[in-house]
Parts: C-alpha cells; sequence; structure tokens
C-alpha cells in the first residue's frame, strides 16, 4: 500500500495501481504508509474472504460485487455477535 498527500487530502491505493504516475504528475507527495491494526471484526471478515477466494480459485484480493459473499459474511458475523454455542452432541463435555 501507498499513501499520497497533497495538501489536506491524502489517499491511499495498492502498490501496483495504475494511477500512481497520474498522482505524481498532478502535485501529490507519496508519504509514509503504516497501517492501523485491525479489529477482531476484520480480521475475521479478511479470513472468510481468503477462504472464499482459495475455493474458488480467484487471485484478487476482494471481489467488488459478489452477493452471495457479501450475504455470508453478514450471516458469520450475525452469528458470532448474536449466538451461543449449541450442544449438539458432538461436543464433547467433562462428562
Amino acid at each position: 500500500m501507498k499513501k499520497f498527500v497533497k495538501g489536506n487530502l491524502e489517499t491511499i491505493v495498492e502498490d501496483d495501481d495504475r494511477r500512481i504516475p497520474a498522482y505524481l504528475k498532478n502535485g501529490w507527495k507519496e508519504a509514509e504508509y503504516t497501517p492501523k491494526p485491525q479489529t477482531e471484526a476484520e480480521q475475521r471478515m479478511d479470513k472468510a474472504m481468503e477462504e472464499v477466494l482459495e475455493r474458488r480459485g480467484k487471485k484478487s484480493k476482494r471481489p467488488v460485487e459478489d452477493k452471495k459473499v457479501n450475504d455470508a459474511i453478514a450471516a458469520t458475523e450475525a452469528a458470532h455477535t448474536e449466538g451461543e454455542p449449541v450442544d449438539d452432541g458432538l461436543i464433547k463435555g467433562g462428562k
């Protein structure tokens, strides 16, 4: 990731973004980029996206518009925040 600054404006782009030469040509200055730490929810979402893309054999980081993926992520988040472990008889207890 690269960060560019022009006055009060700043933008962050991928390292191979095709617009980088245009930014530099138009007076944007490259600045140091330090990514902020991910929240637990962001880490879960990234893991879910990696699993989906791995199963599909895709190399892109994130699909732009994919309703099934977005629905699966929303369902996973809802289950994680609202759900409680359910004893389905497969969990070995201390008995």
